[in-house]
């Protein structure tokens, strides 16, 4: 019985590992692949990914981003929802989240929904206080809205971390 426990285990353990590699190698190709803006191959490569592990949050991410950048927003809203539900569930990296929950806010953006998008970016600088640019995002859609002061004041933190881009806006839109 104890033989056969341990062969079973090995067993079990070198398709761990193969499926491992496989992912890692899909992966691979896959980031490669976005990187040289080759969005059809990336998304390929991140559907293997998906195949290997349907649990793997960052390929959702990336798949959102593929649609994203192909103007299909509809779609991008979808993933990232899924990418959220994963990583709520399993990891709970506060750091990943507010940046998928800032990708969802641009998608709500794009597909004229500024309540939700507000929401969002709210949510992934409660989740990220250091990230200037959610500040700097959450400033253009509450200008967007009529909330100047509310504007200035993401601007400023925006600004004090770093966020250079701040500076211009700070000139127009808060300088008295």
């Amino acid at each position: 019985m104890k033989c056969y426990l341990l062969v079973l285990f090995l067993f079990y353990s070198i398709i761990a590992s193969a499926q491992k590699n496989k992912l890692l190698l899909s992966l691979s190709k896959a980031n490669c692949a976005y990187e040289k803006q080759d969005y059809q191959k990336a998304k390929k490569y991140y559907l293997k990914v998906l195949t290997v592990d349907s649990m793997y949050a960052k390929a959702y991410v990336q798949l959102t981003n593929i649609a994203c950048e192909n103007q299909q927003f509809d779609v991008a809203l979808t993933t990232i929802n899924k990418a959220i539900s994963i990583e709520k569930a399993t990891e709970r990296n506060e750091s990943e989240l507010a940046y998928m929950y800032s990708i969802r806010s641009f998608c709500y953006f794009n597909l004229d929904k500024p309540e939700e998008s507000l929401k969002d970016i709210s949510t992934a600088i409660a989740l990220n206080t250091e990230n200037g640019s959610y500040y700097f995002m959450r400033s253009l859609m509450k200008r967007m809205n009529g909330d100047i002061k509310g504007c200035c004041q993401d601007l400023k933190k925006s600004l004090e971390l770093g966020n250079s881009s701040a500076s211009e806006y700070m000139s127009i839109y808060c300088l008295k």
